[in-house]
């Protein structure tokens, strides 16, 4: 008897390991870029920047 191709026992070795490579960026960095995209939002409608004078 053969097994079928989605059989748990044969897949059950992939599902241990993940796939996808440790991130080399921290959660600082993320926040860190958030964080200057809102100031900037807050600066350029401060001053009344609109369109593409307040693009980055």
């Amino acid at each position: 008897m053969t097994a079928r191709m989605d059989d748990a026992a044969q897949l059950a070795h992939r599902a241990e390991a993940d796939p996808r490579p440790r991130s080399a960026v921290s959660h600082g960095a993320g926040l860190s870029g958030l964080i200057g995209v809102l100031a900037w939002i807050g600066f350029a409608r401060h001053f009344g920047m609109d369109g593409p004078y307040s693009a980055l």
